[in-house]
């Protein structure tokens, strides 16, 4: 029987072009006046069972063993949630080829990490995130929701006319 961790977060040791930063910000920065600055953060989270460790997922997800630096405000991009994105499924058969058994699943996200705002508009997430594939969550413990199991809904018809 498996044991069920809340997933893992990884700070990946790349983080996103800083030419594309400093557009966003200027675009933001008509939404939200008062953000002074804008960084980005990619990340990991891991879906393990129990004597999973992230010393061993380090040399396979390429991520540091630091945290997030502090921001004022951190927004983070994952997944739809209640979808399996296809990098996952790429990522989770590699770490199990590679003997990691207890890996149940793999994700990446973007932390945004806002300075100079409590909070961003909703509006403004629309730059930061594609809504058709991507979701986004303000705190760090909706992360675990990436992994939570959805119930199953009934087919339904629709139509045509």
């Amino acid at each position: 029987m498996s044991t069920h961790l809340p997933p893992l977060l990884l700070p990946a040791v790349r983080a996103i072009a800083d030419f594309r930063t400093r557009r966003l910000l200027a675009d933001l920065q008509a939404l939200a006046p008062t953000l002074r600055e804008l960084r980005v953060q990619e990340f990991f989270l891991a879906d393990v069972e129990a004597g999973v460790t992230p010393a061993q997922l380090q040399p396979l997800l390429d991520c540091g063993d630091g945290g997030f630096e502090a921001a004022d405000a951190t927004l983070y991009v994952v997944p739809r949630l209640g979808s399996l994105s296809p990098w996952s499924s790429k990522a989770t058969d590699i770490a199990q080829v590679c003997g990691l058994d207890g890996v149940r699943r793999l994700e990446r996200g973007r932390a945004w990490l806002l300075y100079g705002v409590e909070a961003l508009p909703e509006a403004a997430w629309a730059l930061l995130h594609d809504p058709m594939t991507e979701s986004v969550l303000r705190d760090v413990a909706a992360l675990a929701g990436v992994f939570a199991e959805q119930p199953e809904r009934g087919l339904r018809r629709v139509g045509l006319s």
